[in-house]
């Protein structure tokens, strides 16, 4: 269920030196393993982003786009939920000169804003004595771990541990958060010659089976 066209384009271009993959580049590799991300494309001017926006359909997020654009949850400025041609034009500019990046030679991001639902970070990593691990952090609950890449019961498991937030609430997308946490572990172990660890800064458990994303990715190379 791997797309290796796509998968070795894109580990081709990763030049000697680089020491880090951006979101973009990251969902890449994902959707080459076949884990749902958000739909996007990178703009290199204001005219760019918005025929993006209108192609991929309102609300819209935008992000600076680049190998050095630290994560969301470390602080990446971005503008969301956009729903007009002058929204997008102004979040251009806006996201770029708070990441201190010029307006003419800067690129951004343009994804469909995701789903609402509960947010979870997870990573891949290489845990001392125990190896690849892949660790689920749920805001308010200890992390979980498991070895990597995850059994389908691992990563069941690991899913199960969300749960709804409030009585009479929709169930979450376990099933979905399940997938992408085992597709995403086997992508991270299958290149560990080249990953040394894969964060999912945030993905998306929506309620509606299917829609569940990851919405914030990034690849630190060995």
């Amino acid at each position: 269920e791997v797309d290796e066209e796509r998968l070795e384009r894109q580990l081709a271009k990763i030049e000697r030196g680089d020491r880090r993959l951006g979101d973009h580049e990251t969902k890449v590799l994902l959707s080459a393993y076949g884990v749902p991300i958000t739909r996007q494309a990178v703009a290199t001017s204001p005219s760019a982003a918005l025929r993006i926006a209108t192609k991929a359909g309102f609300p819209v997020d935008v992000k600076p786009w680049g190998p050095d654009v630290v994560g969301e949850l470390d602080g990446c400025p971005v503008e969301r939920g956009l729903t007009s041609a002058a929204d997008v034009r102004r979040a251009f500019a806006a996201v770029l000169g708070r990441a201190g990046h010029a307006l003419d030679r800067g690129a951004v991001i343009v994804r469909v804003s995701p789903p609402p639902g509960r947010e979870v970070r997870a990573r891949v990593t290489n845990l001392p004595h125990l190896g690849p691990t892949l660790v689920v952090e749920l805001t308010g609950q200890p992390p979980e771990a498991a070895p990597a890449p995850l059994r389908l019961a691992d990563a069941t498991a690991l899913a199960a541990a969300l749960v709804a937030t409030r009585a009479g609430e929709d169930e979450p997308d376990r099933v979905g958060l399940a997938n992408v946490l085992r597709r995403a572990s086997h992508l991270a172990v299958d290149h560990a010659d080249v990953i040394a660890e894969l964060i999912l800064g945030r993905i998306v458990v929506a309620a509606s089976r299917g829609d569940t994303v990851v919405v914030d990715a990034e690849i630190r190379l060995r």
